[in-house]
């Protein structure tokens, strides 16, 4: 199966596309292709925090147990009270 591509234009520095090359060589890839692969990691990730942090609030929207068994529980003055 094959991706489809497009060519895109980015203006970095010298030395950024220096080390990137070098790093993608020493990887057996592609600046294209380190390239895509960083990118396809960042969405990942991207994707996993907003899953977690949708289940995070859904959680907080639940009704938390506190161990009373529904006892009301005292008021500060009652519990300060002397």
């Amino acid at each position: 199966m094959s991706t489809k591509t497009k060519n895109v234009t980015l203006s970095l520095p010298r030395t950024v596309i220096s080390r990137a090359k070098h790093l993608a060589i020493d990887k057996g890839t592609s600046l294209s292709g380190l390239v895509a692969q960083i990118l396809s990691e960042e969405i990942s990730r991207n994707r996993q925090y907003a899953e977690a942090k949708r289940q995070a609030i859904s959680l907080l929207k639940m009704p938390f147990n506190l161990g009373t068994n529904g006892k009301k529980l005292p008021t500060r003055e009652e519990l300060h009270a002397r």
